[in-house]
Formats: C-alpha cells, sequence, structure tokens
C-alpha cells in the first residue's frame, strides 16, 4: 500500500469517525427514525434494513457523491463497510447496490423525510450551538429561496412547469422544468434546510 492509498484510508476514517461523534452526540434517535421509514419493498427479498440504505447515501451525499451508482464504487472497500457496519451497529459484509438503494428512494414517502429534517434542526436548536447567530440576541434569520432542479425539453408530468422562449417566431420552443421552494436557517457560514415545497402545475398551463 503506497502512501496516497494510507492517506485515503486515514481521510476516510476520520471522516466517519467524526460523523459517528456527531449522530450519537446530536442525533441519538436518527439511526433508529431511519430504520423506521416505510419499507415498500417485498420483504421475502429483503437484504438490507431502510437504515443501511439511508445512511449508505447519505454518507456518499457528504462525501460529495452524487450519484447512486458511484456510491456503490467508491464505499465498496472493507474500512467503509466495517465503518458503516459500526455506525448501524450491525453485521455487513457489502454495502447496498445502487439499484437497491434506488429503488428504496424512489418510495420513500417525503413527508416521513421531512419529520426527520425537522427533528434534526429541532436537535441543533435545542442544543443552543447556534445561540450566538441569533439575530439581536433572540431571533434566527430565515431565507426562502426559489430554484430549479429539472429540466425537460418535452413535459415529463402534469405538474411540470412551462417556460416557452420565442413566441411567434419560427424558432419558437418550450421547455418544461420542475422548480423548488425551500426555507433555510442562516447560522453564521452555515446554511441549513428546514423545508422544501415544491412548486406544482396544477393547471398544466402555468408559464413562466
Amino acid at each position: 500500500m503506497n502512501r496516497k492509498e494510507k492517506r485515503k484510508i486515514r481521510k476516510e476514517i476520520e471522516m466517519f469517525s467524526n460523523v459517528v461523534t456527531l449522530i450519537k452526540q446530536y442525533f441519538p434517535f436518527l439511526i433508529e427514525k431511519l430504520d423506521k421509514l416505510t419499507d415498500t419493498r417485498h420483504q421475502s427479498y429483503v437484504e438490507y434494513t431502510m437504515a443501511t440504505i439511508t445512511v449508505t447515501r447519505l454518507l456518499g451525499l457528504l462525501c460529495g457523491i452524487k450519484s447512486m451508482r458511484e456510491t456503490t464504487k467508491v464505499f465498496n472497500t472493507e474500512e467503509t463497510i466495517q465503518n458503516i457496519a459500526n455506525l448501524l451497529e450491525i453485521e455487513l459484509e457489502e454495502i447496498p447496490h445502487y439499484d437497491t438503494i434506488n429503488e428504496v428512494f424512489e418510495n420513500l414517502e417525503i413527508e416521513e423525510l421531512r419529520k426527520i429534517q425537522k427533528y434534526m434542526v429541532q436537535k441543533l436548536i435545542r442544543s443552543k450551538m447556534f445561540d450566538k447567530y441569533r439575530y439581536k440576541g433572540r431571533y434566527y434569520q430565515i431565507v426562502v429561496d426559489g430554484t430549479g432542479i429539472v429540466r425537460f425539453k418535452e413535459r415529463h408530468c402534469s405538474n411540470c412547469l412551462k417556460n416557452t422562449y420565442n413566441k411567434g417566431e419560427k424558432d419558437e420552443y418550450s421547455i418544461y422544468y420542475h422548480y423548488v421552494l425551500e426555507a433555510k436557517l442562516i447560522v453564521g457560514d452555515i446554511v441549513i434546510s428546514i423545508d422544501s415545497e415544491f412548486v406544482e402545475n396544477e393547471n398544466e398551463n402555468v408559464e413562466k
């Protein structure tokens, strides 16, 4: 094993150690809550718990890994698998395949995830670690931000918003997109999402 590989392993172990400390200190019931997420899979084929799947994806995001396929590829090392097992306090030989992770996240109930999100924000606020960032020593700063998340050349679903360019001209074209409105807590240089709401086109004809 060369020096670069050793440094990578040390960095990974340090990151996981910090995550474990953070979770145990501030979110003692997080793993339990993740494990209680509604599982829509056929139970006779279930190999990984909901906590195993969601924690694997969460750690992937913390490491800057955007795709679930890449998460499976990068995390497929003995050290990573053991660290995840230690965090979950279970025996684990392999991490979930990205197809399994995709299937679970496609069918997760958004409201259940929002409850966990609010639990985490409430725990951080009650820890008083952000008190010094209160405005005039009393108020937390909340900003509301809207942003587009996906764009399509054709209508993706009935709730797509629509933007038409070059109206009335020969090169007129339309873009369909989804927009999300998000409330964020500002504490120093840290921005924490506290709730999200998708903007839906219920009449199927609203244009920006």
